[in-house]
């Protein structure tokens, strides 16, 4: 009887490791959920883990993908898909690579009417257009990393400047001061060209 219960919580727990192996592969959603009945029902979905471009997509639900976009960068992977008619609840997505495959659920959260009254952007809002290499070095210790091709190099034609997130940060005051009301920045992405 002793044997029978840890050969039971011996296959539990191996059955756990697998699937939170499957979690592993990726680690960044963008955005983390998204709502249910927008006007817009095309929505766009970041996947980030380390070569997640290997991986064929789809989903359990009856929702077509209607496309996947890979970069040049192995570890992004844009998803699309139409949500029309959809209810609020979990996506369940499923990727696969050669006989490997883990399930990854999303969510598609219902909207409250008040949220729906919001304001958006008006003519009253300065919006303020940034790219975080050439805008401000708030981190010098992130300018080159072991490890990535693409060094700083200010004296080089398009060569990177050492700008990050921290830099932005650092100079929120500033943008208010300037009347700013929203910032709209280049994609973030993993900074490894050659």
């Amino acid at each position: 009887m002793k044997a029978k219960i840890i050969s039971i919580l011996l296959s539990a727990f191996i059955g756990c490791l697998f699937s939170l192996s499957g979690y592993a592969q990726i680690e960044r959603v963008e955005p983390p959920f998204w709502w249910a009945g927008m006007q817009k029902s095309e929505i766009q979905i970041l996947f980030y883990g380390k070569n997640i471009a290997d991986y064929q997509v789809s989903l359990q639900e009856q929702i077509p993908v209607t496309g996947v976009i890979k970069t040049e960068n192995p570890n992004y992977l844009f998803v699309s898909l139409d949500t029309e008619g959809v209810e609020p609840g979990l996506l369940h997505f499923n990727f696969q690579k050669k006989g490997k495959k883990f399930t990854r659920e999303y969510e598609l959260k219902s909207r409250r009417e008040n949220s729906a009254q919001r304001e958006g952007f008006s003519s009253e809002d300065v919006i303020y257009l940034l790219m975080p290499d050439g805008f401000a070095n708030g981190n010098p210790d992130n300018d080159s990393v072991e490890g990535l091709t693409d060094k700083v190099n200010r004296a080089e034609q398009g060569g990177r400047h050492g700008g990050d997130l921290q830099g932005i940060l650092n100079n929120l005051d500033y943008l208010e001061d300037l009347g700013v009301t929203a910032i709209w920045s280049t994609p973030l992405l993993e900074d490894n060209d050659a």
